[in-house]
């Protein structure tokens, strides 16, 4: 018997005679029979080798599967494809392949590009570190470390300081070649880390540092100015939570674009804002979160000077320090504003009214976005896509009781003309009268979202647009959306009434009708009103 041919393969001469012999050998290893020591080796000997062949065998037919098949550079595209966005057991698919089988095992190691995004979050971080870089080897570099957090099991993770240096050691040997740097610490943490951050990082775009003030002792950190002198160079994005950002002599910035600052009460000086935008005269975006400042009274009427500030974004400030800051931008200059506020006094409407004043904006923003988080109001406005022609989507939302404010907003946008380019508009139902008292009409409203609840929807049949009425007159719109954050029953007959007289008034257009999380009792008689009333096309997402 020609044992390579049988098994598909070449055998050198060697482990063919000896596949010979145990195959016509069949009584060596029976139980009752005394086999003598060389023949017992000769058996061993005769199994190892076949289960090298055997071993043989299985890469060769694995190596024929379908996505062995593929070449080497295909196969580390798709592994590559999938490193980031698939997570098995908190384990990236990176980490997976090197398992599944060797010929994988080899593709994925041989891949320097496959382990360029290095994520961490482990108390042996130093180590960790110093594996995945090293198969790295030359190719640019996006570390992001975490030291101190609580992970998904609730298993406190917290490198200790010793380990700390050494993690910010070996980040300091590949400095050279990281574009992205992310790091996550506690109070402990930050100076073994950071103090070994001493070198160049030419390629550096990205900064991240994020103190994790749950596990400290201090409610923000004032870290290495030596980070800011040498380190940061050419950085376009600088990203620091609950950190103090240092001076103008160390803030060395000239190339940042991007500024994001958060702070958990974090207290900034007036002057160092000054400073941070002299610093920084290419900065394009600029972020600021649950900051305060030392003094509110350190503000000057002079404005900054931010001649590239594209888009700007206020998050849960007191008004007062939201009020401040918008006196210092130039706002007819920002195309994008995003301004979330929290505070009980004053009024909201005392803060937006003057933000949309046309003489603030001498050219409307592309994007506003309002929302105040108030005892009394609870409301968001959204202004996307800008100038007074081009205005393409606004969203109003209220409590039940509180329109007054609101109402006296839309008017003042309307009569400015920033909705005459209107196509979306999102509204709660408790909003409807102030809505349509200031939104009157509009030619160009293609998709209406009216927001019920159970506690407001008594408030649906008053708002329904009665005959000779010039409200909701709308002949462009196609889609007309009812929505509820909770499952909401409506009147069947209501909902007709409401159709019927919107189509009669206005709406001849209307194509498409969507219950989101709101039922009603169709049946026969719906079915046959509601294809009497218009011809739409009725979707129940319920």
């Amino acid at each position: 018997m020609d044992i390579s041919r049988e098994l598909g393969i070449e055998l050198s001469p060697s482990i063919a005679d000896s596949l010979r012999v145990v195959l016509n050998t069949a009584s060596i290893g029976t139980v009752d029979e005394v086999v003598p020591p060389d023949v017992m080796f000769a058996k061993h000997d005769v199994e190892r080798s076949l289960e090298a062949v055997l071993s043989a065998i299985r890469r060769r037919r694995n190596r024929k599967a379908l996505i062995n098949a593929f070449p080497v550079e295909v196969l580390s595209t798709i592994f590559r494809f999938y490193a980031g966005s698939l997570r098995l057991e908190d384990r990236s698919l990176r980490n997976v392949v090197l398992h599944v089988c060797h010929h994988w095992r080899q593709v994925a190691l041989a891949d320097c590009v496959l382990w360029r995004e290095v994520h961490i979050t482990s108390s042996r971080a130093d180590e960790i570190l110093a594996d995945l870089l090293t198969r790295t080897r030359s190719v640019s570099l996006a570390v992001d470390v975490t030291l101190s957090a609580v992970a998904n099991d609730g298993i406190m993770i917290c490198t200790p300081p010793d380990r700390c240096a050494r993690a910010g050691a070996v980040i300091a040997q590949h400095l050279d070649r990281i574009e992205s740097l992310i790091l996550s610490f506690n109070d402990t943490q930050a100076h073994p880390l950071l103090s070994a951050l001493t070198v160049p990082a030419p390629r550096l775009h990205r900064l991240g540092l994020y103190l994790d003030v749950d596990h400290s002792e201090g409610q923000w950190l004032d870290i290495p100015r030596s980070i800011f002198q040498r380190v940061t160079g050419p950085v376009r994005r600088l990203h620091l939570e609950n950190i103090r950002p240092p001076d103008r002599r160390h803030f060395l910035l000239p190339g940042l674009e991007e500024l994001c600052l958060t702070g958990n009460e974090t207290a900034l000086s007036v002057p160092s804002m000054d400073d941070m935008f002299a610093a920084c005269p290419q900065l394009k975006a600029a972020s600021f979160m649950q900051l305060k400042f030392d003094s509110i009274e350190e503000f000057s009427s002079q404005k900054w000077r931010c001649p590239t500030l594209g888009a700007v974004s206020l998050d849960n400030l007191e008004t007062k320090t939201t009020i401040h800051l918008l006196g210092h931008l130039p706002l007819a200059k920002i195309p994008s504003l995003t301004l979330h506020c929290f505070s009980p006094e004053p009024r909201l409407r005392d803060l937006l009214i003057p933000l949309f004043n046309l003489d603030s904006f001498a050219h409307p923003p592309d994007f506003i976005s309002v929302r105040g988080d108030f005892p009394e109001d609870d409301v968001r406005v959204e202004v996307r896509d800008g100038s007074f022609a081009r205005i393409v989507a606004v969203s109003v939302r209220s409590d039940a009781g509180a329109h007054e404010p609101w109402e006296t907003l839309l008017r003042v946008l309307q009569d400015q003309k920033l909705f005459a380019g209107v196509k979306h508009l999102h509204i709660s139902v408790g909003m409807w009268p102030g809505v349509l008292r200031g939104f009157t009409a509009s030619h160009t409203l293609r998709v209406l979202t009216l927001e019920v609840a159970e506690d407001t929807l008594l408030q649906f049949q008053p708002c329904i647009p009665v005959e000779g009425a010039t409200a909701f007159y709308c002949p462009a719109l196609e889609l007309l959306n009812i929505t509820s954050p909770q499952p909401t029953s409506l009147g069947a007959y209501l909902l007709l009434a409401f159709l019927e007289l919107s189509i009669r008034y206005g709406a001849e257009r209307l194509e498409c009708l969507t219950l989101d999380n709101v039922s009603v009792e169709p049946g026969p008689a719906f079915d046959a009103a509601l294809d009497h009333v218009c011809k739409v096309e009725f979707v129940n997402r319920m």
